[in-house]
């Protein structure tokens, strides 16, 4: 009885997975920047300044790309 009902919770745990990866993904845009692409990057928590808080900037930049990298990088 146990065994069952774990097999069924998992059974479902995976559908409910599956569907929000499916929900996700749909919603996804694919970015394709090529060179002269004015851009700006989000702002690392490291970089941040201590008085600068919740209320600091969200993103450094603008910046041109020059080239672009390999897919690993």
């Amino acid at each position: 009885m146990v065994e069952e009902l774990k097999d069924e919770v998992l059974q479902n745990l995976v559908t409910y997975q599956d569907s929000m990866k499916r929900s996700y993904d749909k919603k996804l845009s694919a970015r394709a920047f090529k060179p002269g692409d004015w851009v700006l990057c989000t702002r690392q928590r490291s970089n941040e300044e201590p008085n600068n808080g919740k209320l600091g900037e969200n993103w450094e930049g603008s910046f041109i790309i020059e080239r672009l990298a390999s897919k690993g990088s």
